[in-house]
Order: structure tokens, then sequence, then C-alpha cells
């Protein structure tokens, strides 16, 4: 007897935060989905627009949505607050000014079924504010094929594969035992990395452009220095500790991302870090230190690798080097 792929039921999780001209679209896209046996659960992070009634208002026109409205506490807390009340045989996650194309969910939940995947993984389109968006029409069987654990792990070290959660599907079970770390922003990197040393999972990857990413202006992403910056070192060191732990073949693939992204935190940090000895600078300093011989057999360019050679032999050229901020 063929497989009934339609009773999988398939949670949608909307992180909801001051993002009310974008979110008709984004709700519109998942509430349209060729796939119908969704939870779609919208979490308003304590939003001060008119996001909450929009919310809402869509809850009373379509039962598969459930609203939460909680004090705000940043991505992560919204969506560790979707995952406490999912219910869904698997988890996909939608940013609120993001969207999907209507096949996205249909296409990776026959995937997940027919390749026995814990996680399933589309294709990401970048799209600038003001951009209109047009359907990529595709039709017949979507190709695909597999990564294997320490084959992903080491793309997503190289910035050859993506480590959002938006663009995957997961299995429900796995977070029975993870969730997203609240403190830290770039959560996505730690939280994947980190479900990736500790288990096995492969990751099955379709050809298909589903998900719409929102590339705002003011977004955490392009806003220059600030926690997101220092909190990727934090991160990268993290899980070094865990794949020394797990998987310690990996460790000199995050040593290299480690020191790429020490690279941007001393770039874009304030002289002052250096003159006050601030803590961030100092615990990245460190681990400059300790990782130093990758430098040189890393993916940066020369002058990179010059740059962060620098930074370890004369405090007074890093001072003219960061410059007057």
């Amino acid at each position: 007897m063929p497989m009934v792929i339609e009773e999988k039921k398939i949670s949608v999780i909307i992180p909801v935060y001051n993002v009310n001209q974008y979110l008709d679209i984004c709700i519109k896209s998942v509430v349209n989905q060729t796939y119908n046996n969704l939870e779609i659960i919208l979490v308003d992070d304590g939003s001060t627009d008119s996001s909450p009634s929009i919310c809402d208002d869509y809850a009373k026109f379509d039962s598969r949505i459930k609203v939460i409205h909680k004090k705000n506490g940043g991505l992560s807390s919204a969506r560790n607050a979707g995952l406490d009340v999912a219910n869904g045989d698997y988890v996909g996650f939608v940013d609120g000014d993001d969207s999907l194309e209507s096949d996205a969910i249909k296409i990776m939940t026959d995937t997940a079924i027919k390749q026995s995947a814990q996680i399933v993984m589309m294709k990401m389109r970048n799209v600038s504010e003001g951009e209109s968006v047009k359907s990529v029409e595709q039709s017949g069987v979507v190709s695909g094929k597999l990564i294997e654990n320490r084959i992903f792990l080491k793309e997503i070290c190289t910035y050859k594969n993506s480590c959002s959660f938006c663009d995957k599907l997961f299995d429900r079970k796995i977070f029975n035992t993870y969730r997203f770390r609240e403190d830290r922003t770039n959560e996505d990197l730690l939280l994947l990395g980190t479900i990736m040393l500790e288990n096995d999972y492969d990751i099955y990857s379709v050809d298909y452009i589903g998900y719409n990413y929102l590339k705002r202006n003011q977004s955490i992403t392009h806003s220059g220095f600030g926690k997101s910056i220092t909190d990727t070192v934090y991160n990268c060191a993290d899980l070094i500790n865990c794949a020394k732990r797990y998987k310690p073949d990996i460790v000199q693939y995050l040593q290299m991302l480690l020191l790429y992204q020490i690279r941007t935190f001393l770039i874009l940090m304030p002289k002052r870090y250096i003159r006050e000895k601030h803590s961030d600078y100092l615990f990245a300093l460190n681990l400059l230190k300790k990782n130093k011989r990758m430098i040189w057999r890393g993916f940066f360019s020369f002058k990179d690798k010059m740059f962060l050679t620098m930074f370890l032999v004369s405090k007074s050229l890093t001072k003219k080097i960061v410059g007057e901020k």
C-alpha cells in the first residue's frame, strides 16, 4: 500500500517582531502552501507595532494558526517558545519578514519521507528590500543529493553551505534535546553546528529555490560592529570545544572559521577596546594566539593573513590598523 505523505503534520514556526509591513506576505506564503497539513505557530515577541493584531486576525480565519504573545526576548527566545508547543512530525522556520515559494513545504516533506532524512535543505534566494519576487516555476521531479555529516560541517566552516534554520526542515525529535541559546545572536551556526557535531545526521539537499530571504537595510546582519560580531567569536570557540569531544577531525575547519570571525571582530571593533583591555578583545586575542598556526593554512586572502599576523607581532601597529573609532 503506498505511503500517504499528507498524513505527516508540519509545524512552521514564525517569530514576529515589529514586521507589520512584511508580515502579510510572510503569513500568506505559508497559509497558501500546496501542502495543507500544517500547524502554523506565530510567535509575537513583544511587538510594539500592529504585528500582534495581524497575527490574531489571521488566526480567526485559519484554524491551523496558533498565536503566542510573549515578552520580548529575541529571535532565539521566540523560536524556543514555538518549539515548546509544536506538535508536528517535522518542524520548519520562517522569519517574519521572509516568505516561502508555494511548493516549498511539500517538496521538503516528500523528500524527508522518501529519503528517511532527519534534515532536508532547500536553496535560499536573497531579495533586496523593495524588490519584487518572481516565483520560480519548477515542474517534474526535483533532484537532490545527500550531504554526509562531516562534509556538511566542513562546508559551513568554509561558507560553502548554509547554516540557516530557515532553509531546512527538521525531524521534530531533534528538538526533544536541543533549543536555541537565548543569550547569543548568530544562534543558527551555534545550534546547527552543535546538532551536527553531537550526532551523525546527514542532510539531504534538494535543488529547489524555496525560501525568499529579505535583506533589510536595518537588519542585525547589516548593522556593522555589535553583539552579533562578538557572539560569533564565542560561538565558534564553543563549537571547537564540542568538536574536540565528538569529532576531532572537524576541529581544524572550525579553527579556520574562528580565525575568520576574529579577523572581522578586530577590523570592526572600536579602538578603545585595545586601550581599555576590553574582555571581548582579550578573549579574541587569546584565541588568535592559541590558533596562530592555522592562519597560513586558512582560506583567507594574503592580505587577511598578514593582518592577523600583524596583530600578533606589534601592539603599536595594531592600534594604527584598527584606526580611530
